[in-house]
Parts: structure tokens; C-alpha cells; sequence
């Protein structure tokens, strides 16, 4: 049909009805784990020889302080905790915890040798991809209950975060169980930066820099008396805006939750003594 037949209304064949069909909007392609992790290994293979120089630092914007900046003091001389061999015989991983509130200089010792070990074992990273370390304090004496921000050279904390309610504690940590903590720490790396820098070995390297700190941190804990577990942190949507973790230049990956062990472990028993052999193979 000619352009001047339509312009007569002049028609070929029945007159068919038009259907106005109702825009929808194309859905987001969804990539399966597997496809996911085989993607990230394939981006091992292309990874440069060595970290980019010439990469700014990515970060994103720190979140909103709530008060002031406060000094922790030195906590517990090194004389007093377990060795390493006792530390490790006598380390297990627990969710319960006594009542009793942590001592913030003794909390800060421990954070600061996770951060320390990090400087240490890795300082070329330090300026790109330095780790964040968030502090959780629901029963730690010196600290406002809060979550704050940690920084482990200077030892000071600053609150970033209202605690939520009692009854709703749980919804912070994907192990719900694990709101019952005295204290959480979480340890926040950069993935934006350390992509440009590094590649795909990039994101690989900071989930190794966050499980060494965590674990140090951990162990340090027992080897002062203390117990927990290491643990996978937060919901992601419940830090989300108030710590400006966007999951590319901030994501939360790896957590611990410490605390006194409690007076009456499960199962009627008294608490293992130092250095007792670990139960189990």
C-alpha cells in the first residue's frame, strides 16, 4: 500500500485490531554462582605481572560521623595471654558468650594486631586498598554502644551508626545468632580499586588480607581468655547507607564476633582449661 493510499484511508484485506500491549520494563540478567566463580577464575588468566601504579584509590566517602573521635589506651601487657601452641590447642569457635563487657583497651589490642599484621604482610597495598575495620560494641566498657568506626594506628573509634533495638539485634549479622556478641568486628576492603590495580587477583588478594586480619585478631582474642568466631558479618542492607557500604569501593567481607566465654558451656561442663587439647580430629 502506497504512502498516499494510507493518507485515503484506503485499506488491503480485513481491517485487524490493534493491541496495545502493556510496556514491560526487560529484567537484569541474573549470573549463577557457578558462571560467576568460573568468570572470576577466567580473570585470574589475565591479570597483569604486577599491580598498576598509576591507579587512584577509589574510596568512597567515609560514613557520617555521630561524635567525636575517642582515644583507647593500652590494654593488657603480653605477658599475660597464652602462648601461640596453647592458643591454638585451646582455640574453638563458639556462639555463646558471658554477660560481661569487654574492655575496650583490651579490644583494641586485638583489632590492632590484625591491622598491624596486615601493614606488615602487605605495605605496597596500604595506600590503594587499606583495610576498614568496623566495630560493633554492644557490651564493651569504654566504648559508647554503638557501631563505630575503628582506626587501628592512632587507636581511636568514632561512633558512625545507632545500634538498632534490642528486638531487632539479629537483623544486623547474617548469623543472627552472632548479635549476641559482646562485640563484632568487620573488616571492609576496596573491590573497585583493587579491580582496576589487580584484575580479578585483585578481589582474591583482599579476601586474603581480610581472612589473615580476622583470624589474627581471633587468636589474639583466645590467647587472653577470650572466645568467638569468625563468621560471615553483615546483612548487606542493613549497612548499606549508614556505613556507605555500596559493595564496589566499601563491602563488608569477613567479621568476628568476641567476647567472655561463658560461666556454664553446653552440655553441663566446666570451660576447658588453657591449653587443653582441641576435642575432635
Amino acid at each position: 500500500m502506497g504512502r498516499a493510499d494510507r493518507h485515503h484511508g484506503a485499506r488491503r484485506g480485513p481491517a485487524r485490531r490493534t493491541r496495545h500491549r502493556r510496556h514491560r520494563p526487560r529484567e537484569a540478567a541474573v549470573i549463577a554462582p557457578d558462571d560467576l566463580a568460573l568468570q572470576l577464575v577466567e580473570s585470574f588468566q589475565h591479570a597483569p605481572a604486577q599491580p598498576h601504579a598509576d591507579v587512584p584509590p577509589q574510596r568512597a566517602d567515609h560514613p557520617r560521623p555521630l561524635g567525636p573521635d575517642t582515644r583507647i589506651g593500652r590494654g593488657t601487657a603480653e605477658t599475660e595471654r597464652l602462648d601461640l601452641l596453647d592458643t591454638l590447642r585451646t582455640r574453638r569457635a563458639s556462639r555463646l558468650w558471658s554477660p560481661e563487657p569487654l574492655p575496650a583497651p583490651l579490644l583494641a589490642d586485638i583489632v590492632g594486631e590484625g591491622v598491624t599484621a596486615d601493614v606488615e604482610e602487605w605495605p605496597d597495598e596500604q595506600h590503594y586498598t587499606p583495610l576498614e575495620i568496623t566495630v560493633v560494641a554492644f557490651r564493651v566498657a569504654g566504648m559508647e554502644p554503638a557501631v563505630h568506626r575503628f582506626d587501628g594506628p592512632a587507636r581511636t573509634t568514632r561512633p558512625v551508626m545507632e545500634l538498632p533495638p534490642p528486638e531487632r539485634r539479629r537483623t544486623l549479622t547474617l548469623q543472627a545468632e552472632f548479635g549476641d556478641a559482646p562485640a563484632i568486628v568487620s573488616v571492609a576492603v576496596d573491590p573497585h580499586t583493587a579491580e582496576l590495580r589487580d584484575g580479578g587477583h585483585g578481589y582474591r588478594t583482599l579476601l586474603t588480607r581480610a581472612g589473615a586480619a580476622v583470624h589474627t585478631m581471633w587468636l589474639a582474642g583466645v590467647s587472653h581468655g577470650l572466645t568467638g568466631s569468625a563468621f560471615a558479618g553483615f546483612i548487606p542492607a542493613s549497612v548499606r547507607t549508614p556505613l556507605r557500604s555500596d559493595g564496589t569501593s566499601r563491602q563488608q567481607v569477613f567479621a568476628l564476633a568476641l567476647g567472655h566465654p561463658p560461666a556454664d558451656p553446653p552440655g553441663g561442663g566446666a570451660a576447658p582449661p588453657p591449653g587443653a587439647p582441641a576435642a575432635g580430629p
